[in-house]
């Protein structure tokens, strides 16, 4: 997952609880820190990794000093492999690259004049995601193509990382939130939900109502999932729980297609959501 942050120094650190534990330098780069700003990183084995710059620049760290890293400077990401033994290069066209050992070569690119920015590569290392600057998400290898979540006004996707299960991704935006999609587990925490009917006007079922199911083709043609029994697991399985967040207004709650329930059924019983939230 990228995320751009200056540094002089890459760190490691070690937690304890209750102790603090002093970070420990394991690696420094041989560059000037007063002109370099790091944008990602990518483990190549247990001794080693290769960081990323903003220019494109890409640097060796440990055994991987040994590693040929000259080419192109349009690098925007770099993904460990899971083989361990090499990493994945995304550059700004979606053109995905190995190195090393990695075995994953395509383009993410679509012609649509949009810059690539993040990658993720699902467990098998034979297919990945490729997110680009306006949200869009491309597929590259064997990766299933998985609808990106719904763009947020204000905030735009800067990080990408798969699901263990390989069936889906999660998306960081540059003002911290993550959006899942997919299989990815989706977990709705910390937030502040306030519906007032007279500022949003609205009538039927779903006005005010606060959900956690997926779509099947028997109420949305469109809708990927066509067999209850995976929508159910959605729902009920897969710890997708809503957290630690505050109500407010006359919100319903629903599970499932043209239904609702109220707040006390949303916190108990099968469905065991926001059951640390408050509602007012």
């Amino acid at each position: 997952m990228s995320r751009a942050a200056r540094r002089t120094r890459l760190l490691v650190a070690t937690c304890a609880a209750l102790a603090p534990v002093a970070a420990t330098v394991v690696w420094a780069s041989d560059r000037a820190p007063a002109t370099v700003t790091y944008r990602s990183m990518a483990a190549v084995g247990r001794d080693s990794a290769v960081v990323l710059d903003q220019t494109g620049h890409l640097e060796g760290l440990g055994a991987a000093r040994s590693i040929d890293l000259a080419g192109p400077s349009s690098a925007v990401d770099v993904e460990s492999d899971p083989s361990g033994t090499g990493f994945q290069i995304l550059h700004a066209d979606g053109t995905i690259e190995p190195r090393a050992a990695a075995r994953l070569s395509c383009a993410a690119s679509t012609g649509t004049g949009h810059a690539f920015v993040a990658l993720a590569l699902r467990p098998s290392g034979t297919g990945a995601w490729a997110l680009r600057d306006d949200g869009q998400i491309e597929t590259c290898g064997d990766a299933p193509p998985v609808d990106p979540p719904a763009p947020i006004p204000g905030e735009r996707g800067v990080g990408l990382t798969a699901s263990t299960d390989g069936g889906g991704y999660w998306v960081l935006t540059d003002r911290g939130t993550v959006n899942a999609a997919g299989t990815a587990v989706a977990a709705g925490n910390g937030d502040d939900f306030r519906f007032d009917p007279t500022i949003v006007p609205c009538t039927g079922t779903y006005c005010g109502t606060m959900a956690l199911y997926a779509n099947g083709a028997d109420n949305q043609p469109w809708a990927p999932y066509t067999v209850t029994a995976t929508q159910h697991a959605i729902t009920t399985q897969q710890n997708n729980h809503w957290t630690n967040n505050h109500y407010t207004g006359p919100w319903t709650y629903t599970t499932g297609f043209g239904t609702t329930i109220d707040w006390a059924t949303w916190q108990s019983g099968l469905t065991n959501q926001d059951t640390d939230s408050t509602m007012t």
